[in-house]
């Protein structure tokens, strides 16, 4: 019947693309009247709220369309971030000069509007995470240490050295939670990202995502100088997964549209900078 089933098919792919349960979770958690600011994908169904914002105005400081300085108002009770967004402004904002100077500070923002607003972490999947002016619930994206050369009792030590960028390990921290351990040894002048994949145990792929540090709140060129970095990450791989496959990329692409003009990430390249197996499975 003309376009209507390839229109069911896009609408299809495009509701699989999220993560449903979590999607439920942080509408539960945020209730009616209360005021956030979230990422592009959930703000159509947090747009009736008396205030919503969007994160890219505090990531990049700027009012829409607008010179203007922006910065989340202090009333704010939630904020929830996307990993996907994390990746979309790399690639989109990096590609235009005007905005390519903005973001390079844009974590910062970020990390000094959670610190300013006194959030914390309530809630997180393996691409969203919510933070609120209630108690801690959840495990922090990130934590930096002085001490080096202390790990926990479950530390499984696989040191790779990929250009400045020393992995020292990683931790299950329960179910399929990771912690990853890294030094960084020179100042970074780009951000790279994790790429995970899984394979059967007839080594067929069959999973693979892309992850910001710290759900983009912590990207490598600000890494702090010869600290120890504890990246905390949940991971949606299949329960059948016989071998987990970690790299650090430096990826190249842009915002494209797709067939129904919604935007679609479009990554043209992947450089692989270190891979990793993740031997021991949880």
């Amino acid at each position: 019947l003309g376009p209507l089933n390839f229109l069911t098919n896009q609408q299809n792919y495009l509701k699989n693309l999220e993560d449903k349960q979590a999607n439920q979770k942080i509408l539960s958690l945020t209730p009616p009247l209360s005021s956030i600011s979230a990422p592009y994908r959930l703000l159509p169904n947090l747009s009736n709220r008396p205030k919503a914002y969007v994160n890219k105005l505090t990531f990049l400081g700027k009012k829409h369309l607008s010179t203007q300085d922006f910065s989340l108002p202090s009333d704010t009770e939630y904020l929830l971030i996307d990993s996907a967004d994390m990746i979309e402004y790399y690639l989109h904002f990096t590609n235009r000069a005007q905005l390519s100077p903005m973001y390079w500070d844009g974590a910062k923002r970020l990390r000094e509007t959670v610190e300013r607003l006194k959030l914390y972490p309530i809630f997180q999947s393996d691409s969203l995470i919510l933070y609120s002016q209630k108690n801690v619930l959840s495990y922090y994206p990130y934590s930096i240490f002085s001490n080096t050369s202390i790990f926990p009792a479950d530390f499984v030590a696989q040191e790779q050295t990929w250009g400045d960028i020393k992995f020292k390990g990683y931790e299950w921290t329960g179910g399929k939670e990771i912690n990853l351990f890294f030094i960084n040894n020179a100042q970074q002048t780009d951000n790279y990202f994790f790429k995970f994949s899984s394979f059967d145990s007839q080594g067929k792929k069959t999973w693979s995502k892309l992850y910001p540090p710290a759900y983009g709140l912590l990207p490598t060129h600000d890494w702090p100088l010869n600290q120890l970095i504890v990246l905390n990450q949940p991971l949606n791989f299949p329960q059948k997964t016989n071998q987990l496959i970690m790299e650090l990329v430096k990826i190249k692409g842009d915002i494209d549209l797709g067939p129904l003009n919604d935007t679609r990430l479009v990554i043209d390249e992947e450089k692989i900078l270190g891979q990793i197996e993740i031997k021991t499975m949880p």
